[in-house]
């Protein structure tokens, strides 16, 4: 049998499974626990942001240009909070707006009044973003699988590819670990971490961290469930007197594995890693406030695997390699024995690059990066009666010269080119320029020229798909004013540090695509330019004991 008819067969079963009706006494008990969060240790606290050695593991500088975009990551107490929820909960109110209409049910979000399918979302640098809609429901993501979680508002398709309009956000595992001061542990180690959490209306989330290292090999594994009832009372503003309800078919799970694992040769010459990641969710979707009952659900399943490898030249260069496979579906059931729908899509994806770094005399030979990169992707996907069997083909060529000038300042140059089905589209690309002004004070500049393509549904959806759209564009102009405090609490041994950013932005969108009535259906279209503007700005401060780079 295929994988695909596997998956199939697996969730047709699945799908028979009716919601777990609990005992009220027992729902209430639940609702009294309070809330229970176990950890052996907070990964994303101790993570040092200017590590050398888990760059080069990571290789985060062939794929990504920070030198003047501003990044926000996940604040370190949120995210120990919501270690047992999705990114949904953690970065709603948090770093962006989210639309989230109930627990477990599709939670989607935009960078700087973008929408998501221009917010991509990726898993170690290789995009989520599916096919068919160029979008990625939040709620399926748990806070527990990632070790680090970062915006990157600001177009930057150059590095980040199709999409990147708005801003990226970026999800990151570590094969490396470390120690409460956040220190990388050498040699042997075993590691366990574990959250949970109880919570009303038949709220319950678990999650286990398995994490070991012997010789040159390390492994991760982490395992999560979580469901809910959803079974709230409320309002019903459609009735006479407004009377109370309880919101019913709501409930949902979802369980899901993720593994990591990791090897380097005794030279220190080559790392090889690899990381699958499954997971399956069920959701009963609730009728409206104007009807009885409702037998509808969706069902979400999702399996990536993903190898890499790297190896360091004994000149200043690395090279590193990556294949993924991703397969995805959304099975759809009506009810009412009505046919149900499927959506199934595949995406593989081949990406090599390399980066150098010159070490001459010269001004203009002294300090210079060069990465270069290639991705080829090939998707292919169909949606029961509405898509038929498509493929779609995309070779990118993309990369970055930077100048590194003085000590801290940065000067960059970054590009993308594409061919999508043997047709060329236009080049993007992004200048910037960092600067330290002072220790305390630095500024950062970028204009960037961003893209993105139709999505399948936007152009063979039937009835309605429109095969003559054209990509948006975009061109997005931003300067950031960044602060930087540190100094010394005399009572306790203290250090308090504090982060200010401040950003001024102008983006200008054209051909935006937007679906709109039609005949007898909706229909996409290029509806022409978009301008949005604005300021924003951030604070985050905190304290440490004794040793400043722990934290």
């Amino acid at each position: 049998m295929g994988s695909s008819a596997l998956f199939r067969t697996m969730f047709n079963r699945s799908g028979n499974r009716s919601r777990v009706n609990m005992n009220r006494i027992t729902a209430i008990l639940f609702a009294l626990l309070p809330v229970l969060n176990c950890f052996g240790q907070d990964t994303l606290t101790t993570l040092k942001h200017t590590d050398a050695v888990l760059d080069v593991i990571r290789v985060v500088k062939v794929r990504y240009n920070d030198y003047a975009i501003r990044t926000d990551q996940a604040d370190s107490t949120q995210s120990r909070i919501q270690q047992a929820g999705t990114l949904a909960d953690l970065l709603g109110g948090n770093l962006l707006n989210t639309k989230a209409y109930t627990p477990g049910g599709l939670a989607t979000t935009g960078v700087r009044g973008s929408n998501s399918m221009q917010t991509p979302v990726f898993w170690n640098g290789i995009s989520l973003q599916n096919v068919t809609n160029n979008t990625v429901d939040l709620s399926l993501l748990p806070v527990f699988l990632f070790d680090r979680v970062t915006v990157r508002p600001g177009g930057s398709s150059a590095a980040w590819g199709n999409g990147a309009i708005g801003g990226a956000i970026d999800l990151q595992m570590h094969s490396v670990q470390y120690d409460a001061k956040g220190e990388i542990l050498g040699g042997d180690y075993f590691k366990v971490r574990s959250v949970s959490e109880i919570g009303g209306f038949g709220t319950m989330r678990y999650g286990l961290q398995l994490a070991a290292a012997r010789d040159r090999w390390n492994y991760d594994v982490k395992m999560y469930r979580q469901q809910g009832d959803n079974d709230f009372t409320f309002n019903n503003t459609t009735q006479i007197g407004k009377p109370l309800d309880t919101l019913r078919h709501a409930g949902y799970y979802q369980h899901g594995v993720m593994s990591e694992f990791g090897y380097r040769d005794k030279n220190h010459r080559n790392d090889f890693s690899g990381a699958l990641w499954w997971q399956e969710t069920f959701r009963n979707l609730p009728a409206n406030m104007f009807a009885d009952d409702n037998e509808e659900t969706q069902q979400d399943y999702a399996l990536r695997a993903m190898g890499t490898w790297m190896h360091r030249f004994t000149i200043p260069a690395f090279l590193i390699t990556r294949a993924v496979v991703i397969h995805e579906g959304l099975l759809y059931n009506p009810g009412n024995q009505m046919v149900m729908n499927n959506t199934d899509a595949w995406t593989y994806i081949v990406q090599s690059g390399i980066a150098y770094n010159t070490r001459g005399d010269r001004w203009f030979n002294r300090n210079v990066g060069y990465q270069l990169n290639m991705n080829s992707t090939y998707f292919t996907a169909e949606v029961t009666d509405a898509i038929p069997f498509t493929n779609q083909h995309r070779l990118a060529l993309f990369g970055t010269v930077s100048k590194t000038m003085r000590s801290e300042d940065v000067l960059a140059l970054s590009f993308r080119e594409e061919l999508i089905d043997d047709k060329l589209i236009e080049p993007v690309g992004s200048l910037s320029y960092y600067t330290l002004i002072k220790k305390w004070i630095g500024i950062k500049a970028n204009a960037a020229h961003s893209y993105r393509v139709p999505t399948f549904n936007d152009l063979y959806w039937t009835p309605g798909g429109n095969p003559d759209l054209v990509a948006e564009r975009s061109w997005t102009e931003e300067i950031t004013l960044e602060l930087h405090a540190d100094s010394r609490i005399i009572f306790g041994g203290l250090y308090w540090k504090m982060d200010y950013a401040v950003t001024a932005y102008n983006r200008t969108v054209y051909n935006m695509i937007q679906w709109t009535p039609s005949a007898s259906y909706w229909s996409p279209h290029n509806i022409g330019e978009v301008w949005s503007r604005g300021v924003e700005h951030r604070l985050h401060s905190f304290h440490c004991r004794e040793n400043r780079d722990s934290q």
